[in-house]
């Protein structure tokens, strides 16, 4: 895929999980193979959902009681409570990719990322991406996310 039909801020999001860019300027998969142009519109959506995952990060890792939790950017906080409250599942799957991100997993985190794609398209439940990204089982994702919520409430 020739690169001039991304954005700049789309190609940086997608090598920062491990696609990578050849010296003549397509973009690749982790194991070489170029990108088809057919893909764009895919591949610029995972972009979003990495740039979700990045505004997100601090809340998330937050709740995950992380030592060192990413930096705050405005309004992420907001944004991953709303999820909770009102898109639970899908504040699941951002929170498991977090932590696929956080271990620098990346082809764990590639592949949650098209099944996150899979599951907004309707093509698969919630239940089967978390089954897959949190085999210990969604409801283990839960309780540690209803356990950090009073501590997080005192820190304002």
């Amino acid at each position: 895929m020739a690169l001039k039909s991304l954005h700049q801020e789309d190609i940086d999001l997608l090598t920062s999980i491990g696609f990578t860019v050849r010296s003549s300027g397509e973009l690749c998969l982790a194991d070489g193979d170029e990108v088809s142009d057919r893909n764009f519109d895919q591949l610029e959506t995972m972009a979003g959902r990495v740039s979700n995952i990045r505004y997100m990060a601090e809340a998330m890792d937050v709740y995950d009681r992380v030592s060192q939790p990413a930096p705050a950017v405005r309004g992420g906080r907001q944004q991953f409570e709303h999820l909770l409250n009102f898109i639970p599942n899908l504040a699941l799957i951002y929170f498991a990719l977090r932590r696929l991100q956080r271990q620098n997993n990346l082809p764990a985190l590639r592949s949650g990322l098209s099944l996150l794609l899979a599951f907004e398209k309707q093509q698969v439940s919630a239940e089967d991406v978390l089954s897959v990204l949190w085999p210990h089982g969604h409801e283990s994702i839960r309780g540690l996310l209803r356990q950090a919520a009073p501590e997080i409430e005192n820190q304002g």
